[in-house]
């Protein structure tokens, strides 16, 4: 049995929960949510709940890969699960991939009525905020190789509390950045979203890490860095980006690895 935890919400009544996946292959797990009382008891109420495979069988002759789920918080305490999987041919190439986002009342209990797809040519979500209106802002990279090079972007998108796509958000509903961005993290604090990526410049093979500060309506923060991207040189070849926060005061603290982790 593999399984992994990829992340932690806090609720403000001490309940705790977590997510992470579980299955019986190194590469094709479910997404798993659990929850747990103030002293660390597992809540019962809420239980544990395994969100269904993306493909389910896979066809033959083709592989399924999902990837570490994430998730946050709404004002009412439901629960905002987003998963991702690329489904690939004998020869590996991709035929289908998405990040799906799931939603779970306080009792646990699916929104069967809710469906949120963050759909590109190879797309992973890797962050997942809300809005104090209700939005809902995924982040993700898509991946959208060219002459057979790898093309990798970052993207938000914002969709509507029902889950269809908030069109008035950036362009038609999408921001994104053209820069080269590998891993990367969002966090929404004040209705700015915060985004820490992983950047190529100028092709001399390091990777710089870049923040930028995005207003609610999807248009570059201009009080933040002039609106532009912050780039911060590590000297490395290799960076991850697996978490970013803000502090009370305001400061913006980003937290990974450099080179490859050990």
């Amino acid at each position: 049995q593999f399984e992994s935890f990829t992340r932690l919400l806090a609720r403000r009544d001490g309940k705790f929960l977590l997510i992470g996946n579980s299955g019986n292959e190194p590469f094709i797990r479910q997404a798993a949510i659990t929850r747990f009382n103030e002293g660390g008891s597992p809540d019962l109420v809420f239980g544990t709940k395994m969100l269904p495979l993306p493909v389910d069988p896979v066809p033959p002759e083709q592989g399924l890969q999902t990837f570490g789920p994430t998730g946050c918080l709404t004002a009412d305490n439901h629960v905002l699960v987003a998963a991702s999987y690329q489904l690939a041919d004998s020869e590996g190439t991709t035929i289908d991939s998405a990040g799906r986002v799931y939603t779970l009342d306080d009792q646990g209990h699916p929104d069967t009525g809710f469906e949120v797809r963050f759909k590109g040519p190879i797309t992973t979500i890797h962050s997942i905020g809300v809005l104090s209106d209700g939005r809902i802002v995924v982040f993700g990279i898509v991946d959208r190789p060219a002459s057979g090079t790898s093309v990798p972007n970052a993207v938000l998108a914002c969709y509507n509390r029902d889950g269809t796509l908030n069109k008035t958000f950036g362009i038609d509903g999408f921001w994104e950045d053209k820069s080269y961005a590998g891993f990367g993290s969002m966090v929404v604090d004040d209705d700015k979203i915060i985004i820490a990526a992983v950047t190529s410049i100028n092709n001399d093979g390091n990777r710089y890490v870049s923040v930028q500060r995005v207003l609610g309506d999807g248009t570059s923060d201009k009080t933040f860095n002039n609106g532009a991207p912050l780039v911060v040189d590590l000297g490395s070849g290799f960076i991850n980006i697996p978490s970013i926060t803000v502090q009370p005061d305001k400061k913006i603290v980003v937290a990974g690895s450099e080179n490859f982790p050990v």
